[in-house]
């Protein structure tokens, strides 16, 4: 199977970690398609990284705001409780 596509099927399943594997191991290739189409294909996977990078930041928010409020509510509770 070509890089070309192992890079697609990579990109198709978002197989980060393959798309990273294959990444840093680009081939020289030996038509101005190949090079244009592998463009194309890195063009497509920086968008699918960068979706799923600010996917992970939306959910670490979401994980420090609770976070803080689970902090928050267990030092009131124990003030509160003076047994």
């Amino acid at each position: 199977m070509s890089w070309i596509e192992s890079f697609t099927i990579a990109i198709i399943e978002e197989n980060y970690t393959h798309i990273g594997d294959l990444i840093e191991s680009v081939p020289q290739f030996e038509t101005v398609d190949e090079a244009i189409t592998a463009c194309a294909l890195i063009q497509e996977a920086l968008i699918i990284i960068q979706r799923e990078k600010e996917s992970t930041f939306e959910a670490m928010q979401k994980l420090k705001k609770t976070r803080q409020f689970i902090d928050t509510s267990t030092e009131s509770y124990i003030q509160e409780y003076r047994g």
